[in-house]
């Protein structure tokens, strides 16, 4: 595509740029457009193959089955000095404002 002094110009306007050199700036600004028009010739999402993963791993699934939760939560709390209602009770560390 050929780039003009005036659509350089514009294009400067547009952008608010002061450019110096239009010829240098021309240039520069026929490789950017190269490189869309590179952009261009990839291929599409539509037309790309579906991604896949090189490791065929299966997940193994499994039931979630709760066994022996009571029995586990005890042991648990035995090491705590203060439990309330089946769970460790710790100090206040956080204040809500208001000193007592």
């Amino acid at each position: 595509m050929e780039i003009s002094k005036e659509m350089i110009k514009k294009i400067a306007d547009l952008a608010r740029l002061e450019i110096e050199n239009l010829d240098e700036f021309r240039g520069e600004f026929e490789e950017i457009l190269k490189y869309f028009e590179k952009i261009d010739n990839f291929p599409k999402y539509e037309e790309l193959p579906p991604l896949v993963n090189p490791v065929s791993n299966k997940l193994r699934l499994r039931e979630d089955i709760v066994e022996k939760e009571k029995e586990e939560k005890v042991s648990y709390l035995k090491g705590s000095k203060t439990i309330r209602e089946d769970h460790f009770q710790v100090p206040k560390i956080i204040s809500d404002g208001e000193e007592k």
